[in-house]
């Protein structure tokens, strides 16, 4: 009853910022019970409001469901449905409304296993110049990396072309590094990534692009347990021949967290 009432209320009320707390409060009610039958209900129930509302409640939409745990949203049952509301505003000519449904298909990534239409629209506003739309498209690009092989095989090739074109700025190139992270869904992706930090760092050895390099290496590498013998010696080998001692005590403080999470100092063979 509470949940229709709020639902009801956000629809007819004319006033946004007692929409906004109507949304708000919907997702409070599903933090709280942590019944996939509720969060189906209320996702499935806020983006057909999203569908047809202004984009300044999207925007509080999109800000309340994002505080749902990956793991709520991975149990929903319509996803077809749910995905076919956001879609309806990602296929429009508002360029603000577009940005907002891309933002949302990374927030409903864990449902959002091969849906054409959402991934197109993801990587339309990645090649996008208008405002907003590269940003959103980072954000969806990060979160659906994690549920997908396939995505994120493309994202590595996108990315890619990206690290190794000399047109592409260093300050994008630093922006797409962190990509990668979520990427690592086999040996050979994971090789992939590898390849791409390295050699961003050989051809633009500045101290901030080293840096966000091996951090990023060392994120796709425990996140995934791939090539942890590869890296461990590739950051014994900076320690050794690097002569920044910024970049040094960052590998060794990435040596020490391999340490650390996988349980020994010897990085067991892969």
């Amino acid at each position: 009853a509470e949940i229709e009432r709020l639902h009801v209320q956000t629809l007819v009320s004319p006033n946004i910022g007692e929409q906004a707390e109507c949304v708000a409060r919907l997702v409070d009610i599903v933090l709280a019970q942590r019944d996939p039958s509720i969060t189906n209900g209320v996702v499935h129930r806020l983006t057909a409001i999203f569908a047809k509302s202004s984009n300044l409640l999207r925007y509080h939409i999109a800000t309340a469901l994002v505080r749902i745990p990956e793991g709520y949203i991975q149990k929903i049952q319509s996803a077809e449905d749910i995905l076919k509301n956001v879609e309806a505003v990602s296929a429009s000519n508002d360029p603000d409304g577009i940005a907002l449904a891309v933002r949302m298909f990374g927030i409903l990534a864990p449902i959002a296993s091969s849906p054409k239409n959402a991934y197109n629209a993801i990587w339309i506003s990645f090649d996008s110049h208008v405002a907003g739309h590269f940003e959103a498209s980072l954000f969806a690009i990060r979160r659906v990396c994690k549920f997908c092989p396939a995505f994120s095989q493309e994202t590595l090739r996108r990315i890619g072309e990206s690290l190794t074109d000399s047109a592409v700025s260093k300050e994008r190139k630093l922006r797409l590094l962190p990509l990668l992270m979520n990427t690592g869904h086999s040996m050979e992706m994971v090789a992939q990534a590898r390849t791409l930090c390295e050699k961003l760092a050989r051809d633009i050895p500045t101290c901030d692009v080293v840096i966000a390099a091996v951090v990023t290496l060392t994120d796709v590498t425990l996140q995934s347990f791939y090539g942890v013998r590869a890296h461990a010696k590739y950051l014994r080998h900076m320690i050794d021949h690097e002569i920044r001692d910024q970049v040094r005590g960052l590998c060794f403080a990435m040596l020490t967290r391999m340490a650390l999470q996988t349980g020994s100092t010897e990085f067991p063979a892969d």
